[in-house]
């Protein structure tokens, strides 16, 4: 059985905890994927060394998750190694012949090993040019300060950041802390480096440097 999967943080873990993981993002529409999963649960036996995860576009956080992987065709599969969470593969649509191709290329890769915790913060603050770590979701900011976040960004056109709700994972929460030596969130990094909280950059968008300093592939 493939685990299911409901949110963004949910599905970091899933990768990073496995060496190598394809994860199927469902259609929502019974037929299409009623297929796929009967023909995930055929290459789970030929594929025992790959992990399979699920998510379905059900919700706030699904549907967040999903867009965060700029996924652009429902259903697609993204195959992964546990070194990265940019997809070694994107399949889109049902397409069975071009799965099994890329999952036999996916387990030739050697020597992986599950990343240390520092190695894994490496990884995710480098999982988009713009990344935050923040109390909620983009879609749904728990506190002031995260929705304080998010109307700065939105108020200088910034759509596609990186967002990670640090309430799913205590762990990372904590070790956040220490990684960046920030003891609050929301957490701000800029093409992997550690800028600052919030009130940094309310200062650097009234000096006028944020929306220069912001990388454009975020607008």
């Amino acid at each position: 059985m493939s685990t299911t999967l409901n949110s963004f943080v949910g599905i970091t873990d899933f990768v990073l905890g496995n060496c190598l993981s394809a994860i199927l993002i469902l259609s929502g529409k019974e037929e299409i994927d009623g297929s796929l999963l009967e023909l995930e649960n055929v290459l789970q036996e030929s594929f025992s060394n790959v992990k399979f995860g699920k998510i379905s576009p059900s919700g706030v956080n699904e549907i967040s998750a999903i867009k965060q992987f700029d996924v652009k065709e429902l259903p697609s599969i993204l195959l992964f190694t546990c070194q990265s969470l940019k997809p070694y593969k994107v399949i889109s649509g049902y397409n069975p012949s071009e799965l099994h191709t890329n999952l036999e290329e996916l387990i030739k890769i050697q020597n992986l090993s599950i990343p240390s915790q520092n190695e894994k913060f490496k990884i995710l603050t480098n999982f988009k040019s713009l990344m935050v770590f923040m109390k909620g979701i983009k879609e749904e900011p728990y506190c002031r300060f995260a929705k304080g976040l998010v109307s700065l960004l939105d108020s200088i056109k910034v759509k596609n950041y990186g967002h990670y709700n640090i309430f799913e994972n205590e762990e990372t929460r904590q070790g956040l802390k220490e990684y960046h030596n920030w003891p609050t969130f929301p957490q701000i990094c800029i093409n992997g480096e550690f800028i600052g909280g919030l009130d940094i950059l309310n200062e650097m968008h009234s000096n006028g440097e944020l929306v220069n300093e912001i990388p454009k592939d975020a607008f």
